[in-house]
């Protein structure tokens, strides 16, 4: 089971060739088909990873509901490559895991790297006043980026051609408490997330250690950083009360707990001391998942209405925002611009203040077009859509990497 997650999930950074991609919590398909512009927006499970502060807008002002939104279970899939996608379920079985990647491999040819995705919660929140909810998560998000260098192309891809390989898989649980104003026009959250285990790795070996159980567990697991850590979020949201409700949002993650000296940024290529939160356990060597920088966001959106029904939402957000105060550094300093710019609108029916059971959805994230929606059927099922681009370049000539992405939340 560890072994199969280890090639399901999501936001790996690797500092030895795959790439040089900005680091994020977690992308949710709700977030990322609106170009990951969410921080005004987050009145979803999606606040969790957004804003902490949006867990409050997950039911309307006034109402009583004592649980206004639960998820059991909470899945997330998502891979940048159709086929491995379309084939996603049969990647726990050995021979089937093989013949996917190395298809894939093949297929990429070592232009851009192979990103599968998974992750599983059971997400929970609870209202005992009207204001004041608290929001319960116990989650695993698991990444992996799969790369063959152009040196070790020597013909087609097998199990004996060495690949780069980037996996971050934790398993972790948090609490949310968030309070509101009276009006509902204002609303803060503060969250903790406790990441009971982290398993991270990044190196080079052959595909066929990479693809089987035995190989994993033998040869690669013990390569890898086994560690733990606290993570503290903060968010606020505060809506004008006017026709287009205008809204301006915050949010930090990963306040500084802590800072790592001597971390490679990949964006400068400089060693320098970052902080945010510090991972402690056993830490192979330059590993980049030791530290999770802090991650300054502000987003703005309006909602213009056609009717008593139909409405859009329009937003902006700038991510990864950082500062130095001395020899520290507060988020990861040179992030291009266009990496931090976030842009989306959505359609969708229903108060403007609560989220819609349907929304069509488009974006831009790092200068990619994102496209996506979220549909919820009378059966209790939730789905979140999305395709939208990383940039992955490690230089300053964007290189996007389209990916694709599906949620289906339960609710029993």
């Amino acid at each position: 089971m560890k072994f199969a997650l280890a090639l399901l999930g999501i936001a790996a950074i690797s500092l030895e060739g795959l790439s040089a991609e900005v680091p994020n919590v977690w992308d949710h398909p709700a977030a990322m088909s609106m170009g990951g512009a969410y921080t005004s927006v987050a009145n979803d499970d999606a606040a969790f990873w957004t804003n902490p502060a949006g867990i409050v807008r997950t039911k309307k002002a006034r109402s009583k509901e004592r649980v206004p939104l639960y998820r059991t279970p909470n899945t997330t899939f998502g891979a940048n490559n159709k086929k491995v996608a379309a084939n996603i379920s049969k990647l726990s079985s050995n021979s089937k895991r093989f013949e996917i990647i190395t298809d894939a491999l093949n297929e990429s040819n070592g232009e851009r790297p192979v990103w599968v995705a998974g992750g599983a919660e059971l997400i929970g929140i609870f209202s005992q006043k009207q204001s004041n909810p608290i929001g319960i998560a116990f989650y695993n998000h698991t990444t992996t980026q799969m790369q063959v260098d152009s040196e070790d192309i020597t013909g087609t891809i097998d199990g004996t051609t060495n690949v780069r390989s980037n996996i971050l898989s934790d398993t972790a649980g948090l609490i949310n408490f968030a309070f509101a104003d009276k009006s509902n026009r204002a609303s803060f959250g503060l969250q903790f997330r406790y990441i009971a285990s982290r398993f991270s790795l990044n190196t080079k070996t052959p595909l066929s250690l990479l693809t089987t159980k035995s190989g994993f567990e033998d040869n690669l697991r013990p390569k890898g950083s086994k560690t733990k850590g606290l993570a503290i979020d903060l968010g606020g949201l505060y809506t004008y009360p006017d026709f287009w409700f205008p809204t301006v949002g915050f949010a930090i993650f990963n306040l500084p707990t802590g800072c790592m000296d001597n971390y490679l940024n990949p964006f400068n290529e400089t060693r320098e001391s970052v902080c945010g939160t510090v991972f402690k356990g056993d830490i192979s060597a330059d590993d980049p998942r030791a530290v999770d920088p802090t991650d300054i966001r502000l987003g703005f959106s309006i909602t213009p209405r056609f009717s008593k029904t139909v409405s859009t939402r329009l937003a902006v957000d700038i991510h990864n925002l950082a500062y130095a105060s001395g020899s520290k550094n507060y988020g990861l300093s040179d992030i291009p611009l266009d990496r931090m710019l976030h842009a989306g609108m959505e359609f969708f029916l229903g108060n403007p203040l609560a989220a819609s059971p349907f929304r069509l959805k488009f974006g831009m994230n790092q200068t990619s077009l994102s496209v996506g929606g979220t549909m919820t059927l009378g059966s209790g099922l939730i789905i979140d859509i999305a395709r939208y681009g990383k940039d992955i370049a490690s230089g300053p000539t964007p290189r996007p990497d389209t990916r694709y992405l599906i949620n289906l939340g339960f609710m029993f």
